[in-house]
């Protein structure tokens, strides 16, 4: 028994990864990456939350969060594909879109700057402050607004 049982791991762990499993993993991840790199492309031409289903060049398959938000994006049908298109360097024939509940996922954070009168501000209560830590802390606010531009 106890040389059974020390195969059975190995034998599972072997079935699974050249099994469809390890497919369909392969597959999900490649899916998720195309997304990252569509978001930001297809976010102003799509209202509302969606998810990349499939991607080639036969079909570009989004799953959004309404009827409302899909027939929204289907007037901007053009607009989607060539996006996808500049992103991927894959043109799909056609556009469909699937109705379907989505999880929250967190948006990629949109890089802020400070204006230039607002690193002048920090820059000048610096100055004026007494206290050294707090006076550190504002001199490398002021500087990080400054280096993002």
């Amino acid at each position: 028994m106890s040389d059974q049982g020390d195969n059975r791991p190995r034998e599972l762990k072997r079935w699974l990864g050249e099994s469809a499993f390890a497919q369909v993993g392969a597959r999900a991840r490649r899916l998720q990456r195309q997304e990252q790199r569509l978001w930001q492309a297809l976010s102003r031409h799509i209202d509302g939350s969606w998810r990349l289903a499939r991607l080639d060049e036969r079909e570009l398959v989004l799953v959004v969060e309404s009827p409302a938000c899909a027939s929204a994006a289907r007037y901007r049908q053009r607009q989607i594909l060539q996006a996808a298109a500049e992103v991927l360097g894959v043109r799909p024939k056609r556009v469909r879109f699937k109705i379907a509940a989505l999880s929250a996922r967190p948006r990629p954070a949109e890089k802020r700057t400070l204006s230039e009168k607002a690193v002048s501000s920090i820059e000048e209560a610096a100055r004026g402050t007494d206290d050294p830590r707090l006076r550190e802390a504002l001199q490398r606010l002021a500087r990080h607004g400054r280096d993002r531009r």
